[in-house]
């Protein structure tokens, strides 16, 4: 990397300013009265297409509903981003950028992971500024035991798990899928009581409260319940439980050495569709409980909500289903609402947003100084200026069945173009692949332009090349994944699970 260091090789090829776009906005929540609590909700693989607030009705067996009107209520009574970009699509990398405000390094087969140093968490911040800082986390690879779950856990006064056991896998004598699979998520609607009863606690006792939920109702194998299951459009397969399919399709494509699915899979992912949409249904109904239980506690008109996701979705968009294996825009492309004190009312943002800018944002509103290390932007809710040309989204994979590893960069950028960088670094001796395409007239990404306008885009090629290398580029104290935690990465689809 020349005599440049990592850090700044990222930071030149992401293009994060480090801007006072919101300088104004800074000043004037300065003089506002601190909200009570602050609540962070990731809800894994939500994708933003998905949600009513973003244009998308679901099928069911009666007709075509919105899916979200308590998440719709959410955005209207707050601020909605069009178009916020995550920096992965696989959870551990997306979360660690959205806690830190900065690119982590990942190095190998998913096997370790390391932030800059030094850097400061977002709950590190708010415990200094004298908030209880707590979590509850269903997503097993963040557990605060493993060795992933050590980034995210930093700063806070109390980081719990909760998680689904997993069971022997009932296709396994038929050589699908690992000894032990998940058969369901542990459910948001038992997560959002247990977040308002600690709020509450801390509050009797003059506590503001950071609180950071991980949910995972809507990651496979989703958790789809009554009456949504029954609604499903989508007939259930016969002899595969529901949270069998994945697996069962990775198997057959694992099978012929390939990433893409074939004609026979349509009706497996058409369930899987439906599945999905039950799950996002079921979440929205615990998102109104949830904000019912604030606002009895007297406490919801003072407090911030952020809503959003550490990545998206596939299913079949681009022949292949789940996340962590591509970066086309229905992966990266996540939802992201923010509600509460200071948030302007039924405003949608335009402008491009990545996910780094979250916290810097976030602490802005609250006018708390956000450390140097945070290398987002701050976002300026009054005027929608985000101060972001482009997005950077960076993944690392391997998969165990596959042997070639493989470093991708999606550069989107704020005019609707969206680059994707492939490197084929180990086995196989792939050329580097570029895919080129325009939001504006393709929103789909079904049209590959870089073939005629290559020679227009060598220097956005060679700046994701730039940052392929920085990110791969494992430095400082990285978090070796332990043998354990592969079992539960493969159980949740990670790994050529």
């Amino acid at each position: 990397m020349s005599n440049i260091s990592r850090r700044d090789a990222l930071i030149a090829a992401g293009g994060s300013l480090l801007t006072a776009a919101s300088a104004g906005l800074v000043g004037v929540a300065v003089q506002r009265k601190r909200p009570t609590n602050v609540i962070f909700i990731i809800a894994d693989a939500l994708r933003a297409d998905r949600l009513g607030c973003y244009g998308y009705r679901c099928r069911t067996r009666g007709g075509s509903v919105d899916p979200t009107p308590n998440i719709n209520r959410l955005a209207e009574e707050g601020t909605l981003f069009e178009r916020c970009v995550s920096h992965s699509s696989w959870t551990v990398s997306s979360v660690a950028a959205k806690m830190y405000s900065a690119y982590p390094a990942v190095g190998g087969n998913f096997d370790s992971i390391a932030m800059p140093s030094p850097s400061r968490a977002l709950a590190e911040v708010f415990r200094a500024a004298g908030y209880s800082t707590q979590a509850i986390v269903t997503n097993a690879l963040l557990a605060a035991d493993t060795p992933l779950g050590a980034l995210t856990v930093r700063g806070f006064d109390r980081y719990d798990t909760r998680l689904t056991e997993m069971i022997n896998n009932p296709l396994k004598a038929q050589g699908i899928g690992r000894d032990l699979v998940y058969d369901r998520n542990f459910y948001a609607g038992n997560v959002f009581p247990e977040a308002a009863g600690r709020i509450s606690a801390a509050n009797a006792q003059g506590r503001s409260v950071f609180m950071y939920l991980h949910l995972m109702d809507t990651h496979e194998p989703y958790n789809a319940v009554q009456p949504y299951l029954d609604e499903c459009p989508a007939a259930p397969m016969n002899g595969i439980p529901d949270f069998m399919l994945m697996p069962f399709i990775r198997h057959f494509a694992h099978a012929r050495h390939q990433m893409a699915l074939t004609s026979q899979a349509a009706p497996f992912v058409r369930r899987l569709s439906a599945l999905y949409d039950a799950s996002v249904r079921y979440l929205d109904a615990t998102m109104q409980d949830f904000m019912n239980r604030l606002a009895a506690q007297a406490r919801r008109s003072n407090a911030i909500v952020v809503l959003t996701s550490d990545h998206g979705e596939e299913f079949g968009d681009h022949n292949w289903v789940g996340h962590a294996e591509t970066l086309y825009y229905e992966s990266v492309h996540v939802p992201l609402i923010m509600w509460g004190v200071g948030v302007p009312r039924g405003k949608r943002i335009e402008n491009l947003i990545a996910t780094l800018d979250i916290a810097p944002s976030l602490l802005a509103l609250l006018g708390i100084a956000a450390p140097d290390t945070m290398i987002g932007n701050r976002v300026d809710l009054t005027s929608g200026e985000t101060g972001r040309t482009h997005c950077v989204s960076a993944l690392v994979k391997m998969p165990d069945w596959a042997k070639v590893m493989e470093r991708a960069v999606a550069l989107s950028y704020q005019s609707g173009l969206r680059l994707i960088h492939h490197e084929y670094v180990a086995g196989g001796g792939k050329p580097p692949l570029n895919e080129l395409f325009d939001l504006r007239t393709d929103p789909h990404e079904k049209r590959d332009l870089f073939p005629s306008r290559a020679a227009a885009v060598s220097a956005t090629v060679e700046q994701a090349h730039r940052f392929a290398e920085a990110y791969a580029a494992a430095t400082g104290t990285a978090h070796k994944v332990d043998e354990e935690t592969i079992k539960k990465m493969k159980a949740l689809g990670y790994l050529g699970g």
